[in-house]
């Protein structure tokens, strides 16, 4: 079987053992809620198109890489509410999208 991208990044960053989440069902367990954000439908796009990010490295600062999310430099990605830690997005999840970002940014400027 050939792996997928996503399943050989998870597996250089060592995602597969810090997956917590029962409710996962695919093989790579990439389906977790660990790795998803709920987003306003303004800022979906941009994440998905990686016109920012979130650096954990400096506490989950929100990175913008365009104009159109200048308005979110500096701000920080608020955890407090989740109680059930299992559920809390994981880092290296989180710096992975950041570094595709910054890619995509710097291949695209």
């Amino acid at each position: 079987m050939i792996s997928s991208h996503a399943e050989i990044v998870w597996e250089r960053y060592g995602i597969l053992p810090l997956i917590t989440d029962p409710g996962t069902r695919h093989p790579s367990k990439i389906d977790t809620v660990q790795n998803a954000l709920l987003l306003t439908s303004d800022l979906a796009a941009g994440w998905a198109d990686g016109e920012f990010g979130i650096d954990v490295e400096r506490g989950n600062i929100l990175i913008p890489f365009t104009k159109k999310y200048a308005h979110l430099a500096g701000k920080e990605l608020q955890t407090d509410h989740i109680t059930n830690k299992s559920l809390l997005p994981l880092k290296q999840c989180l710096t992975i999208h950041f570094e595709n970002a910054i890619n995509m940014y710097f291949q695209t400027n």
